[in-house]
């Protein structure tokens, strides 16, 4: 399932997805609004998936950082080589999960 964003997806609008093994989360924007707005932050705390990808696909962006909060346990996280900067994964309530770059 991919879900194509153009500005953070954070508690208000974030995705609940259940029985889905992988989950794609990527961002078409030239900034976000919601925090910093070079980072594009997701709550995954909806979100029930073995695999979830973190995708930016926008050239000419100033976003170069990823945060994604909420990561259920047993979740493996991957963020594409796109994001310059820091990616920062939270899990959920001491979740084990793993955590891989591109």
């Amino acid at each position: 399932m991919t879900i194509t964003a153009t500005d953070d997806i954070v508690a208000g609008n974030a995705a609940t997805v259940v029985g889905i093994e992988t989950v794609n989360f990527t961002i078409q924007a030239f900034v976000t609004t919601a925090g910093v707005n070079t980072t594009f932050d997701v709550d995954s705390s909806g979100v029930t998936a073995d695999n979830i990808n973190l995708d930016l696909d926008q050239n000419g962006t100033s976003i170069v950082d990823a945060t994604i909060t909420g990561v259920a346990t047993g979740t493996t996280v991957t963020a594409s080589d796109d994001f310059t900067g820091a990616v920062i994964v939270s899990g959920d309530d001491n979740a084990s999960v793993v955590v891989t770059t591109a």
